[in-house]
């Protein structure tokens, strides 16, 4: 069994026969296997690209999930290595990301609710802040959806010329405006793979600055409910809690630029 994947809640291994595992990892949350199950069968359900689930061992310790096994590669690396592909990747992953936010969803937990949480624990923001935060929060309205959460091009992959979606770990039920922002910060905030030169750097924040751009436009063209005015005015209202909610992960390399998003006044996306 080989490992080929591993992540924040799980790893994944290759068991052949076109199947892979996800075994959670001891300090995964409780709840992940189960969000992760029923928001892939609920995209799988409706049509959205993803790996079918194909069985559930909860007597295992941490769990494990057994997927149907997807060959390609990460759109990331795609367009790293094919970077006039750009525009093709931006607009599927945006056609994949608009068809999911059409998705009714009443199983997976609420994306308020937890964002709530996971502010509400935050040490490095102070009272105040996290009052105004939240208080923003409550005051957002809109259709329940799935939201992926986690949405980024290190995410879908490139599978015989066509996206697919994976990783279903974060998804919540949602405003749509909520995860596309979250995608948003994600590009905002990544780190650059190890050993990557300056002017490598310049390229890929060029590429992702694009991607971003494209990302945007194609999710208004394709979206039944927002254009692009109205896609613009909800980044720039969830840029602020979004950015604050995922400082609860604690990753290193994402604390300054998320505090500066979290502190500043006027959209930085």
């Amino acid at each position: 069994m080989k490992q080929i994947a591993s992540g924040k809640r799980g790893r994944v291994y290759d068991l052949g026969d076109g199947q892979i595992a996800k075994y959670y990892v001891p300090d995964a949350p409780d709840t992940a296997l189960e969000r992760e199950v029923l928001a892939a069968r609920l995209a799988h359900d409706h049509g959205v690209p993803t790996p079918k689930v194909l069985s559930v061992d909860r007597d295992i310790a941490q769990g494990r999930v057994v997927f149907e096994y997807v060959s390609g590669v990460a759109v990331s690396w795609y367009v790293l290595k094919r970077p006039w592909r750009l525009f093709w990747a931006s607009r599927e992953m945006a056609r994949c990301l608009a068809n999911l936010h059409t998705i009714p969803d009443t199983q997976t937990p609420n994306l308020k609710t937890e964002m709530c949480k996971e502010i509400d624990s935050l040490s490095c923001l102070t009272s105040d802040t996290k009052k105004e935060i939240l208080d923003q929060i409550n005051q957002f309205s809109g259709p329940e959806r799935l939201c992926h959460f986690d949405y980024h091009s290190s995410n879908v992959m490139v599978s015989d010329g066509a996206c697919v979606v994976i990783d279903w770990g974060a998804a919540r039920s949602g405003p749509p405006l909520a995860d596309l922002t979250q995608t948003c910060v994600i590009n905002r905030v990544d780190s650059f793979p190890d050993g990557t030169g300056a002017l490598m750097r310049l390229v890929i924040r060029a590429l992702r600055w694009l991607h971003i751009e494209l990302l945007i436009a194609f999710y208004s063209h394709y979206s039944q409910d927002h254009s692009y005015a109205s896609v613009r005015r909800g980044i720039r209202a969830w840029q602020r809690p979004i950015a604050a909610a995922r400082l609860a992960d604690d990753i290193a390399y994402e604390r300054t630029a998320l505090l500066r998003l979290v502190n500043s006044r006027t959209s930085s996306l």
